[in-house]
């Protein structure tokens, strides 16, 4: 006898309706061995001690009420364990179901690992092809964006005024710079007369 989850799925109206004809003392024994029979998954010892004692009562008066279930086919005898129809058909269906899970559960288990395996290859090549992009002789060249040109120029927002402010800068500073080269390269004095230096 195996012992399973303590919870088991009661049919109330069904448990009232067959229980008409008992005490509620038998009713009471009754549901406890119910109780007994789903939480150890099968079929009870047929010990009056034990059972009397699980119950809280005298050995005579449980063999009184054992009687009683077993002549309204509450309880069945097992050789030298109890047990009850319904309970060995519901206890049958949840050994099935939790096969069903069980073989779901590793074929889930298969599929998981083959993809985790599938992840770390992945992650294993993309290191290899990081590490080979490392030995480049030239590192690439930074190009700054225009947010960042406008920002070097003290403007920021991107209005129609900023723009033409943007360009009218930029306009200036490469005339400046024409200007400048002019201004480092040599002068042009072929074409000077001797009187423009007196």
């Amino acid at each position: 006898m195996t012992r399973r989850n303590s919870w088991y799925k009661r049919y109330g109206a069904d448990f009232l309706m067959g229980c008409m004809s008992l005490t509620l003392e038998e009713k009471g024994a009754y549901s406890c061995c119910l109780d007994l029979i789903y939480e150890r998954a099968g079929p009870i010892p047929d010990d009056p001690r034990w059972l009397s004692g699980v119950l809280g009562c005298s050995v005579r008066r449980w063999k009184s009420i054992r009687e009683k279930l077993l002549d309204e086919g509450k309880l069945s005898r097992c050789g030298a364990f109890l047990s009850n129809p319904r309970a060995e058909i519901e206890l049958a269906a949840v050994t099935r179901s939790a096969g069903i899970s069980a073989k779901g559960g590793a074929a889930n288990g298969v599929k998981r690992l083959e993809k985790s395996r599938k992840s770390r290859e992945k992650v294993v090549e993309n290191e290899a092809e990081f590490h080979k992009n490392n030995d480049l002789i030239e590192p690439y060249a930074r190009v700054p964006d225009a947010r960042e040109e406008r920002i070097d120029l003290g403007l920021s927002g991107s209005s129609e005024l900023d723009r033409s402010n943007v360009q009218t800068h930029t306009n200036i500073i490469h005339i400046s710079e024409r200007v400048k080269k002019q201004s480092d390269s040599e002068p042009d004095v072929s074409n000077l007369d001797a009187s423009s230096f007196e």
